[in-house]
């Protein structure tokens, strides 16, 4: 079952329009820090298993778990004593492992779930964290992965101070490269947006390669004010085109242009649109990133179509 905010985020087939330099996989994945879960989290809890019911299968490839669970410690609300959810690992026993009852578990909640889904938006088994890539492994913000219990609870915990211990800061973030995705698919992963990544996505609009430029681009969104507006405007003029068939022809668009007056757009800016314009394909990250609320339907920023 494809649940949202789960390690492997979503599964989809990528268009042909992707940039040149990645050329399109047959699988995009998707990863996320355990920042950016407390990012996102109306409440943030320690439990203990006291019940797991084996259920029907999910599939031929997934077993399935009834968790019962009660709350050790909140973290972040927490108004919840008890808590049920469900548990889909593969029969392989190479990913997420089943939990046993006892264990301890890290549950990100929110109070208003997407598409009536009782479950947590994420969690890790604190007992026994999962290895790296399996659906509920742990990552801090640098993608790396963790193993020790105290270490992922330290980290949760440091973003939880100030008006942040009492309420989700639900900012946007950022959407950067996976270290532990490989070639044979594209793998992204998400991020919160810190100040000391700014000068860096500035620095990559002047980067070779247009997909550089156009991510960071989409990933400034996250840093509004004049100086970010006035880092993407030269941007409107980029010379960098990639082929579309429209009604049998062949056609240029200038995504990396599309994704600057966008994001202008999306920071207040009164621009022109860049001629020609091609609704879609929008540059992948307009498509697959913050502004879609089937992807990311917890957060509260600005979305450019509302």
């Amino acid at each position: 079952m494809i649940r949202t905010f789960s390690a492997l985020l979503f599964f989809a087939a990528v268009g042909a329009d992707r940039e040149a330099l990645h050329p399109a996989p047959r699988i995009w994945m998707r990863s996320h820090s355990i920042e950016w879960s407390a990012n996102i989290a109306d409440d943030i809890v320690i439990v203990s298993a006291t019940r797991v019911i084996p259920i029907a299968d999910l599939n031929e490839y997934h077993s399935s778990q009834e968790i019962h669970c009660k709350k050790e410690e909140g973290l972040r609300g927490s108004s919840a004593e008890e808590w049920t959810f469900r548990h889909d690992l593969s029969k392989t026993g190479k990913d997420d492992l089943g939990i046993v009852e006892g264990q301890k578990l890290l549950l990100f909640l929110v109070r208003e779930p997407w598409r009536n889904d009782q479950n947590p938006i994420f969690w890790v088994n604190l007992s026994k964290p999962d290895v790296a890539t399996s659906a509920h492994a742990a990552y801090d913000n640098d993608s790396n992965h963790l193993s020790d219990p105290r270490k992922i609870l330290e980290i949760v915990r440091s973003r939880l101070t100030g008006d942040a211990a009492k309420r989700a800061p639900r900012k946007r973030g950022l959407i950067v490269g996976f270290k532990y995705g490989n070639s044979g698919m594209y793998w992204d992963f998400v991020r919160t947006a810190d100040p000391e990544i700014k000068p860096r996505l500035i620095k990559d609009l002047s980067a070779p390669h247009d997909s550089t430029r156009s991510d960071a681009i989409y990933n400034l969104i996250s840093y509004p004010g004049a100086e970010t507006v006035e880092a993407i405007r030269p941007l409107l003029k980029d010379p960098a085109t990639r082929d579309l068939t429209r009604e049998n022809k062949t056609v240029q668009q200038y995504h990396v242009r599309q994704a600057a007056y966008l994001a202008l757009t999306f920071l207040g800016e009164k621009v022109d649109k860049p001629e020609p314009y091609y609704d879609q394909p929008e540059p992948f990250l307009f498509e697959v990133g913050f502004e879609q609320r089937s992807y990311f339907p917890y957060g509260d920023w600005k979305r450019l179509k509302e």
